[in-house]
């Protein structure tokens, strides 16, 4: 019976379904290979650094985010909305699930960014720190417009490996921001912000 002319809307629905999956597995190829090519960019800009050695041309830096006041885009349910910026296991935030959902760090005062640590959150979901971008701007009103993608290794996305790290051009803010432009939740267990406080 498999060998029965097929009628024209039959045969029309079939082609139809095979351009469909073709499409589909042509999308998801393509998908793979874009990841693999972020993932080895990734690795090849990975930060190497000693966390006790960390200077610049102009002396030691020091972290200016401990202890300050944070402020999410939303919560997922049951956790705070604001809170102190601190280490804890296995996050210490938890934002909603939506696109651009972020962490905001108000350091108190213009400082002179120069790089930013982050570590995953320690338990499972470790994927979600794809894509994590910071932001920085003078006022509480998130402004995306001066981002870094932040240098996150393809080996933090799939276990909890430490401190992921991203050296920046010197950047005069009092507020940084952490950011997704996917659609996820984010929840870290520490975020760690290296400058000097500005002058003038």
């Amino acid at each position: 019976w498999s060998d029965a002319p097929q009628s024209a809307p039959s045969r029309a629905k079939q082609l139809e379904d095979e351009l469909d999956f073709l499409r589909f597995s042509a999308v998801r190829l393509q998908t793979e290979i874009h990841e693999r090519e972020i993932c080895a960019a990734l690795a090849a800009q990975a930060a190497v650094c000693d966390p006790q050695q960390i200077t610049t041309t102009g002396g030691p830096l020091v972290e200016l985010a401990a202890g300050r006041p944070f402020r999410l885009s939303s919560a997922y349910a049951g956790y705070p909305e604001e809170g102190m910026v601190g280490q804890s296991a296995p996050f210490f935030f938890h934002t909603g699930f939506g696109t651009h959902e972020y962490i905001t760090v108000d350091l108190g005062e213009p400082a002179v960014i120069e790089l930013i640590e982050i570590e995953n959150r320690t338990d499972m979901c470790w994927n979600r720190m794809y894509l994590i971008h910071a932001c920085f701007h003078d006022s509480a009103t998130v402004d995306r417009r001066r981002n870094y993608r932040l240098d996150v290794h393809p080996t933090a996305l799939s276990a909890f490996v430490g401190p992921q790290r991203t050296s920046l051009a010197p950047t005069r803010a009092r507020f940084v921001s952490l950011f997704s432009p996917v659609h996820t939740a984010l929840h870290l267990s520490a975020v760690r912000v290296f400058g000097r406080r500005a002058t003038g």
